[in-house]
């Protein structure tokens, strides 16, 4: 296999193109990988890095030393930003408050209480949905 790369100030964007006989087992998981490469979320576990699926996660709360990854059972820590969350994930997660993101596929209800709105996810992690956002969050979910 040859493998050339080409860095020049003329492509605007990285562009990848595969010249091949036939499609081979091997080159469909190539571009698999490539295609699912920049949506992988690196967060870290103790001292290891794992990578995560979009899909895989429910929440993502900021907090006063970083930013807490909420999956299915576990929670992961990040250096990141919330902003660059929202800006990596896009159109499946919403700000439901200044320091919370969740999935909005991974939402289980919404509950009035006395502070407001709940939002309880499927893993019985939740927040509250503050005022500034509501209208947004209801906006995404189509009420």
């Amino acid at each position: 296999m040859n493998v050339t790369l080409t860095i020049s100030k003329e492509y605007a964007e990285p562009q990848i193109n595969i010249y091949a006989p036939e499609a081979t087992e091997d080159i469909n998981k190539l571009i698999s990988y490539i295609q699912n490469a920049e949506k992988m979320i690196a967060v870290n576990e103790e001292d290891s890095i794992v990578l995560l699926k979009p899909e895989e996660i429910y929440m993502i709360c900021s907090t006063g030393r970083g930013v807490k990854v909420f999956c299915e059972k576990r929670e992961y820590t990040s250096s990141k930003c919330l902003y660059e969350y929202e800006d990596m994930l896009g159109d499946n997660f919403v700000r439901i408050s200044k320091t919370t993101l969740i999935s909005i596929f991974k939402l289980k209800k919404i509950e009035p209480s006395f502070s407001g709105m709940l939002a309880v996810m499927d893993n019985g992690k939740s927040d509250y949905i503050s005022r500034k956002y509501l209208s947004l969050f209801k906006k995404r979910l189509g009420l």
